[in-house]
């Protein structure tokens, strides 16, 4: 079960917002409701932390308040309107792009949704990566992508811009920024969801895949290349939601042009993630899946390095050494001391590739 919740800066465009929410079949949120935040002030600079503290509270309650508390990782959140050139955490205007900044930075859960984008032309980056991910069709696509480990970009764009205005403003503080994004493939989420956080832990952004939906959406497309860096692939899928007679167990088969095109490793111009890692707690002898999918990983046209590594792990440190990008650490670096909370450059700042997945 989702909630919605309304951040608007007119009793108008609150309505607006409303009315795409009556069209996904939502039940009218009345002008008092807790969920319909109207936030028609002026923040100036003085006052943009009580602002920012307001309508932190105000999230929070109306996203947990009552009797049926959820999760924030079940909660929407539409905005009116934005300029993604003023998402900056930090500068000095105090408006209502600098509030959203914020908001988005404090609830990595929630999923943020955005009426009108005021994007500029130059802004590539934001409309091939993020728009599609953020606009108010976006509401009624089914594979929708976990937000925790910020797998379009969105709160990257956020640090990105707010480094800029501590340039400006002479600051030397600096927001980590991860610029390579990865995907943890599982349909169990505990392991989803660790592989994801390793990722994160080590300066990737990471998409969580645990439905065959969104397994589909973002390796179904014939001939274009999925753009992650790194992949973490379960050996043994099996998606509650896949169609009868789906066998992914074996690597070519999860390739098959009805299923996931996008990894093909048998062509240069398909599959070019740096690393492809099939995790498997599969060790009987003579397993022909096993000894099939270790000689396909081998022939890895694009880079070569694909491998398999045995569950369990001992933890996040052993399990990174397992799959071999502890050696791309700098020499005399300590374990999981990577330069802030998860700087990427720590590991290969010279090959970024294409660091975005294709929309």
């Amino acid at each position: 079960m989702l909630r919605y919740l309304i951040l608007a800066q007119s009793e108008v465009t609150a309505n607006a917002l409303g009315a795409w929410l009556e069209l996904l079949g939502e039940r009218k949120l009345g002008d008092d409701h807790p969920s319909r935040i109207v936030w028609d002030r002026d923040a100036n600079w003085e006052g943009s932390i009580a602002a920012y503290e307001t309508l932190v509270h105000r999230v929070e309650q109306a996203a947990r308040g009552g009797g049926d508390r959820i999760p924030l990782n079940q909660v929407v959140a539409l905005v009116d309107s934005i300029r993604p050139a003023d998402l900056s955490a930090v500068e000095e205007s105090g408006n209502w792009d600098n509030l959203i900044a914020m908001l988005i930075l404090a609830f990595p859960e929630i999923v943020w949704v955005f009426g009108v984008m005021q994007v500029q032309h130059d802004q590539i980056c934001w409309n091939r990566t993020i728009v599609t991910h953020h606009n108010l069709a976006s509401l009624f696509h089914r594979a929708w992508r976990n937000p925790l480990f910020d797998p379009t970009g969105l709160r990257e764009w956020v640090r990105a811009y707010t480094n800029g205005a501590l340039t400006r403003a002479g600051d030397d503080l600096w927001l980590p920024e991860r610029q390579k994004i990865s995907a943890a493939i599982d349909e169990e989420r505990p392991y989803a969801y660790l592989h994801g956080y390793l990722a994160y832990r080590f300066g990737c952004r990471a998409d969580v895949v645990i439905t065959w939906a969104l397994m589909k959406k973002q390796f179904g497309t014939a001939g274009e290349s999925h753009g992650y860096w790194l992949l973490l692939e379960d050996m043994s899928l099996n998606f509650p939601d896949r169609e009868s007679r789906t066998h992914l167990l074996h690597l070519s088969e999860r390739a098959n042009q009805d299923r996931c095109p996008q990894l093909d490793s048998t062509t240069a111009t398909v599959e070019k993630s740096e690393y492809r890692i099939l995790v498997t707690g599969q060790t009987r002898p003579h397993d022909d899946a096993l000894a099939q999918n270790r000689a396909y990983l081998r022939d890895n046209k694009a880079s070569g390095k694909g491998k398999v590594v045995l569950k369990p792990a001992s933890g996040m440190f052993d399990l990174w050494e397992k799959i071999g990008l502890f050696r791309k650490q700098p020499a005399g670096q300590r374990h999981g001391d990577l330069g802030g909370d998860g700087n990427i450059g720590a590991f290969d700042n010279h090959h970024h590739g294409n660091s975005h997945p294709s929309d």
